[in-house]
């Protein structure tokens, strides 16, 4: 057995150190590009959306460089990923790709069990203890959460005249490492000395005035779209380099706590975003409608409490879940006072349109800050004559 699977962003860095310590042989296909794009939309249904060509592209890719067995997620619900599977197996299998399938769903649609079979048919009768694959396990999660805290504080200080160079350099060492380590005891060690540089950072920074000039952003929408970075056409490093300090949700690591309900989701809000109990995402979205819809409108509402300047929206071309919530949070844009981008992403290159929007985007919520902070310097010297 050969595995593989579709890129989503850097989940291939934890599956090379995982598989690894398991003893799984893993066939990773080229990171995403223009060339993969097309030739999954060459086999591609015209409507589907860019995410699910990506991942056609990848696997026909993979299957050339040997792979025969596709390790996948799926999901339950009107979002298109539920049909994925079967849809990919059928255009693949026209292709002359005869890969073996393992979907991994989630545990409430399938039940812990099931779950447990299908990860186990992964080690293709391997013997392998339970106790080492738990370790494995413990230490890939323990791995996500850190990474995805240095990437976090360090987008977050993106803004910090004083720091945003240091804080790019640690994120740019801490992946190179995730990249480079040899297993996951040195990935895990490295990531914790990142984390604890971006801490005194984060100390050092708290003592700053300078940081009620800056301007931040969250960044949120469809999962795929919000991950893989060639899908937004790298907003992230755009976003750097406009000095904006920014959050991006979901993560791989806010997926995992979501799904298989695990504290600690890390989802790059200042406020972390919960599920259910929410007395006003279920005014906004009373019922789940596919994909994470609720938590998009989630988002936005958060990013208002949680002192953001304004929200970007990425999402597919025809992505039914991120459309609705799009139309439910046009309100909550007046009403809250946010100012929301919605980007959306097809096949169609165009990135010089995107940038444009971005740019002006970040322009406008400096202005707004600007003026904001000139109101009340005024104010105040306003009251201190009257004084």
């Amino acid at each position: 057995m050969q595995l593989t699977f579709p890129h989503l962003g850097e989940a291939y860095l934890y599956a090379r150190l995982l598989f690894k310590e398991l003893g799984v042989p893993l066939t990773i296909p080229p990171l995403n590009s223009t060339a993969s794009l097309e030739r999954g939309s060459g086999v591609s249904p015209e409507e589907i959306c860019l995410p699910f060509k990506l991942m056609a592209g990848n696997l026909l890719e993979a299957w050339e460089a040997g792979a025969d067995t596709v390790l996948i997620p799926a999901t339950m619900g009107p979002c298109r990923l539920g049909q994925y599977g079967e849809l990919l197996q059928r255009i693949l299998r026209k292709e002359g790709c005869r890969y073996r399938w393992i979907l991994l769903d989630s545990p409430a649609a399938i039940g812990y069990r099931e779950l447990i079979r299908r990860a186990d048919s992964v080690l293709d009768g391997r013997k392998i203890s339970g106790e080492r694959i738990f370790s494995a396990l413990r230490q890939v999660a323990i791995l996500v959460k850190d990474f995805e805290e240095v990437r976090r504080e360090c987008r977050l200080l993106c803004g910090s005249y004083r720091f945003r160079e240091l804080s790019a350099s640690i994120y740019r060492e801490a992946e190179t490492l995730l990249k480079t380590a040899g297993d996951l005891q040195s990935a895990g060690a490295a990531m914790q000395e990142k984390r604890r540089e971006v801490r005194r950072i984060k100390r050092s920074r708290a003592e700053e005035t300078e940081r009620r000039e800056e301007v931040s952003v969250l960044v949120t929408g469809e999962i795929y779209s919000c991950i893989e970075p060639f899908a937004n056409h790298h907003i992230a490093d755009l976003l750097e380099q406009l000095n904006v300090s920014f959050a991006i949700t979901p993560t791989i690591g806010w997926w995992i706590g979501r799904t298989f309900h695990l504290p600690g989701c890390g989802a790059g809000c200042k406020k972390p975003l919960v599920r259910g109990g929410d007395s006003f995402r279920k005014e906004r979205i009373p019922c789940e409608i596919g994909g994470y819809a609720r938590d998009t409108v989630d988002s936005v509402l958060r990013a208002a409490d949680s002192g953001f300047d304004g929200v970007i929206q990425i999402f597919p071309s025809g992505c039914m879940p991120e459309i609705v919530a799009k139309s439910v949070f046009d309100r909550t844009e007046h009403s809250r006072e946010i100012p929301v981008l919605s980007l959306i992403f097809d096949e169609m290159g165009g990135e010089a349109g995107y940038i444009t929007r971005v740019e002006a985007f970040a322009d406008l919520l400096q202005r707004k800050k600007r003026r904001s902070l000139q109101r009340e310097y005024t104010k105040k010297r306003g009251q201190a004559w009257s004084i």
